[in-house]
């Protein structure tokens, strides 16, 4: 009989977001990069930004969708990179979201750049939540098991399962919305997201 074989690797975190050599990766100042590339439809989707009292000027991200159902009401927006990033030896990206309570998804999406094949590396955000709250993403830990709970308006399956993101050629950082209520609105704030050094 065959013999099987299994590695187990320790899950890893990172410094934290105030740490001093956590390096600002996207804030406020790039809001003119997005752009809507599929909304599905019944779903309106816009990028601009706002103030806070604590976080200055933050990203701020608004859907509606019109429809009758939640499922597969959703949004992509791209946030391509030219020339492409290198993730610098970091290896967990840190963010903090303002929630609003919608139970919407949001998914914070790192590609490949498509001449190389494509890759995603998804992270999900439940806004199950109402104020900020720090969100941690190891880069190499995908959240690929929950891909097919939800319907998005993208075909992303080989990139989320088959293909292997480059790290040290990150073609965007998308951010999509999905599961927005039926008939509701989704209102959320991002501050600045952040590279941190890995830590054991």
């Amino acid at each position: 009989s065959g013999r099987v074989a299994m590695r187990v690797h320790a899950l890893y975190s990172g410094v934290s977001y105030d740490d001093k050599d956590a390096l600002t990766w996207l804030s406020a100042k790039d809001t003119g990069n997005f752009r809507i590339e599929k909304a599905n439809v019944g779903i309106g989707c816009s990028v601009g930004t706002a103030t806070d009292a604590t976080h200055g000027e933050v990203l701020k991200l608004t859907a509606t969708n019109g429809g009758p159902s939640s499922r597969g009401a959703g949004a992509w927006i791209k946030n391509e990179f030219s020339p492409c990033r290198d993730l610098k030896g970091f290896r967990v990206i840190r963010v903090r979201v303002k929630g609003d309570g919608s139970g919407a998804v949001l998914n914070f999406q790192l590609t490949k750049p498509r001449v190389y094949g494509d890759a995603f590396s998804e992270h999900y955000v439940k806004l199950d939540f109402t104020g900020w709250k720090e969100i941690e993403m190891p880069v190499r830990e995908r959240d690929a098991e929950d891909y097919d709970k939800y319907v998005w308006p993208y075909d992303g399956y080989a990139a989320v399962f088959h293909n292997w993101l480059n790290f040290l050629q990150i073609g965007a950082l998308n951010l999509i919305v999905n599961e927005i209520p039926a008939g509701g609105v989704v209102d959320v704030e991002i501050a600045d997201v952040r590279l941190a050094r890995q830590v054991p």
